[in-house]
């Protein structure tokens, strides 16, 4: 009977030791999800505040040229050209935008890969051990 118990008792405290690491892997988990989510804020708004001096050049730089348009045609002209970097500078920024969530992306996933495959090599001798204890207590129960 105090076998059992000692067993029990065991077994309790090595399932609470677990719960103590997964809940120290959940809090590095979190750590890492904000730190992650930090970088893509930064990077994605280095990346509009680069689009917006971009827009702001080309604009400035279209201003200059507008006061020296002689016809509706230089002016047209003008505008044509406005648009059409405006529609590459557009382009050029999803592509960016894009290439920093997918690099973000890349890192999350190998972040919880590697999450992964620690939680299973942490749970796996756990487990087994666990197995072995609760059939060696079923085996000692005498059957009614």
């Amino acid at each position: 009977m105090k076998s059992s118990i000692d067993s029990l008792s065991g077994s309790v405290r090595q399932q609470s030791s677990a719960a103590e690491r997964m809940t120290g892997g959940l809090a590095d988990s979190w750590t890492r999800a904000a730190r992650t989510s930090m970088q893509i804020t930064s990077v994605l708004g280095s990346e509009a505040l680069r689009f917006a001096t971009r827009r702001l050049d080309h604009n400035r730089g279209l201003a200059e040229r507008l006061g020296k348009c002689a016809s509706w045609q230089d002016l047209l002209d003008l505008q044509m050209s406005w648009a059409n970097q405006f529609v590459q500078d557009c382009l050029e920024g999803s592509r960016e935008f894009m290439g920093a969530i997918r690099e973000a992306s890349g890192t999350v996933q190998a972040a919880a890969e590697e999450e992964a495959e620690e939680a299973e090599e942490k749970l796996e001798p756990e487990s087994r051990s666990s197995q072995r204890k609760s059939a060696a207590l079923r085996a000692r129960r005498p059957r009614r």
